[in-house]
């Protein structure tokens, strides 16, 4: 890994292994911790090791894959004073283009879960901090995006689009 750390989130997607975030002590620091941003993306295939960033650096985040795409959502942020907080910040990192995004859950949290079936992430509950407690929320994130780009996957994706269109007329 670029950075020593534990609780890192992990994931794959195509050939590529992906590990992010975490926590660990900053150099020249006995006593304090950090949450870090840092990225390792490993491509199995091409046998390479590049890395990247999150836009927050965090722990303990709800990881889950959909399509070319990873979703990192929210977690726990430590900062140099050792103030801790969860986050309601979204990383998405798209594997096909390299490239990063971001988004936001409807809450801050840490110790989500998060799971992808079809075209959707789905994340669920998680510990919102100190007032706020323990959460019963999902949110869902889709790797189409949109209307526009609804219809420019259903021109790539005619059969899909059809057998879908089935399943939601009556």
């Amino acid at each position: 890994l670029s950075v020593g750390r534990w609780e890192p989130a992990g994931a794959s997607v195509g050939n590529k292994v992906i590990f992010a975030g975490g926590q660990r002590v900053p150099p020249g620091s006995a006593a304090a911790l950090e949450t870090v941003a840092a990225v390792d993306i490993i491509d199995t295939v091409a046998n390479t090791h590049s890395t990247g960033s999150l836009s927050l650096g965090r722990k303990r985040m709800a990881v889950a894959t959909v399509g070319d795409l990873v979703v990192f959502a929210g977690g726990r942020v430590v900062t140099e004073a050792a103030e801790e907080y969860e986050t309601d910040r979204v990383d998405v990192y798209d594997a096909s283009a390299g490239s990063w995004s971001t988004g936001s859950l409807s809450s801050a949290r840490s110790m989500a879960a998060a799971v992808s079936i079809g075209h959707a992430v789905y994340v669920a509950g998680g510990y919102g901090g100190q007032g706020a407690g323990t959460l019963d929320v999902i949110d869902v994130f889709d790797d189409i995006g949109g209307v526009k780009e609804m219809a420019v996957w259903a021109v790539d994706n005619r059969t899909e689009f059809y057998r879908l269109y089935a399943k939601l007329m009556p």
